[in-house]
């Protein structure tokens, strides 16, 4: 009988997802459409570290708020991440999210967590053929976190999450015979809502959906060339609202705590209101494996449907009780930037201490 579920699961998860499948290239949308996608990837930085896909995974971090239900009975968890992401063009990002997660017995887990997001040396691997200075981006962007999660059974598990995201966001390019630069700040809200199903004690199903509304202040201004420095450029839009959503479904398989299998297959969608929109498709797999009580080895491959690929893979140790450090690495971590930065490597740390 289970495996008649699991065959009806399969089937009616790519009827689901078959209509999305025309998501392509997003290489030639505009770079503040990438840079969406790109934040929008990021989520991956408070995921189970090394892996790229965890909507199904019912232990430790997921991309599933449902995964909060699951998350155990202690009183208090705290988690502090750091990363760094260098790109080829010598740039390089750094990334700090600390989460607080505290459960409440009979109620759920409720999830606290902010993410900080810098840019350094934003040179990027262009010229600007008018100014003949290498080309500049910049990112600043806070994020904040509010999440819960709950089981409804043994089985189980919902949740929802909530993220405000506060960016300062330039970009330079050359326009005609004008250099131009791009500043945008922009406020961001995204809500996101999923269930989380342990099928039985080695196969799980996780659905997530998420809707978010933003509000850019756009200034654009002359670098040179055709306009005198600092010049408003004409008919440059001066704000927007941004709209998004996306939809994921996971499967896992696992064995006790000595390995674990998963995939997603996710689906992005951002718009403007000039009409403007793009989509992405990824699918992912990641996995674990346990070879000691001490140490779980990670890995996962996530595949864009602009055909580009992400490698990740990771190392955590459960040495010191009560404080498990996981470290992981992440090749091409923002394809959707290739063209401004190359291609990005990310390394981070994370150490979580349970009260």
């Amino acid at each position: 009988m289970t495996t008649q579920r699991i065959h009806w699961i399969i089937m009616v998860t790519i009827a689901c997802l078959t209509p999305i499948a025309r998501s392509g290239d997003i290489s030639d949308e505009p770079v503040f459409y990438r840079v969406g996608f790109a934040l929008e990837r990021a989520t991956n930085f408070t995921a189970t570290a090394g892996m790229v896909a965890s909507i199904a995974n019912p232990v430790g971090g997921s991309e599933n708020p449902a995964g909060l239900g699951f998350a155990g009975d202690q009183p208090i968890t705290l988690t502090m991440t750091n990363a760094t992401a260098v790109a080829e063009s010598d740039a390089y990002f750094t990334v700090f999210a600390g989460t607080m997660d505290l459960c409440v017995p009979e109620i759920g887990t409720f999830t606290f967590a902010y993410a900080r997001t810098d840019t350094f040396n934003q040179s990027t691997g262009n010229v600007s053929t008018v100014t003949g200075n290498r080309i500049r981006d910049e990112l600043r962007s806070n994020e904040f976190f509010l999440g819960y999660g709950t089981t409804l059974n043994d089985n189980l598990a919902v949740g929802i999450e909530g993220r405000l995201v506060d960016a300062n966001i330039e970009f330079e390019f050359d326009q005609g015979p004008v250099a131009v630069s791009q500043a945008i700040e922009l406020l961001s809200f995204d809500l996101a809502a999923g269930a989380l199903w342990l099928i039985d004690d080695h196969w799980s199903m996780g659905a997530v959906g998420a809707l978010g509304y933003g509000e850019g202040d756009v200034d654009v201004r002359s670098l040179g060339g055709g306009l005198p420095v600092g010049t408003p450029i004409p008919g440059a839009p001066t704000d927007g609202v941004f709209l998004t959503w996306g939809a994921g479904l996971g499967i896992g398989y696992r064995e006790g705590r000595q390995w674990g299998l998963y995939a997603d297959l996710s689906f992005f969608h951002q718009e403007d209101d000039a009409d403007t929109a793009a989509d992405a498709l990824r699918f992912g797999v990641g996995g674990h494996v346990r070879p000691t009580d001490i140490l779980a080895l990670r890995g996962g491959v996530l595949i864009d449907s602009d055909t580009d690929v992400t490698v990740s893979g990771g190392v955590g140790f459960y040495g010191i009780e009560g404080i498990p450090i996981d470290l992981a690495y992440q090749y091409n971590a923002f394809p959707e930037l290739d063209s401004e930065f190359g291609t990005i490597h990310l390394l981070s740390v994370s150490v979580t201490i349970r009260f």
